[in-house]
């Protein structure tokens, strides 16, 4: 019973994992221009004129607007872009999103693996210290 708790506990731990680590994004350090940005059709980072960091699914031109468009549950947003207040526009990098999301998955298995097997040792080397010949 107490080996099916564990595996069952261990099974949820990486489910859990991989719901934490698939929004894992990074993005390209070079901007780009804005039209570059409505033609790539990929997830976008903003950075206004005050330093904050605006995430988008995309951006579109409708007429001479530029939209930004966010998913929030089931519904897509979409917010008006002001060129005069946009710093940087950063396009995501999906060779280092899916590595990242890779790596920081096994760092954290590793992170919980290692420290249960090393008190899986301490045990065992205690219960031989134990044994009576």
């Amino acid at each position: 019973m107490r080996s099916l708790f564990s595996k069952v506990k261990f099974a949820t731990i990486i489910i859990a994992l991989l719901i934490l680590f698939q929004s894992c994004v990074v993005y390209r350090s070079t901007p780009i221009s804005i039209d570059e940005a409505v033609r790539s059709e990929t997830k976008i980072l903003v950075i206004n004129t005050e330093n904050k960091r605006l995430p988008f699914k995309r951006i579109e031109k409708t007429d001479t607007t530029y939209y930004g468009i966010k998913k929030h549950f089931s519904k897509e947003i979409r917010v008006s872009l002001n060129q005069n207040e946009i710093k940087k526009i950063r396009p995501m990098n999906p060779g280092l999103s899916t590595l990242g999301t890779f790596g920081l998955f096994l760092i954290g298995i590793a992170a919980i693996i290692i420290p249960i097997k090393l008190i899986e040792l301490q045990n065992d080397l205690n219960d031989i210290g134990d044994a009576k010949f």
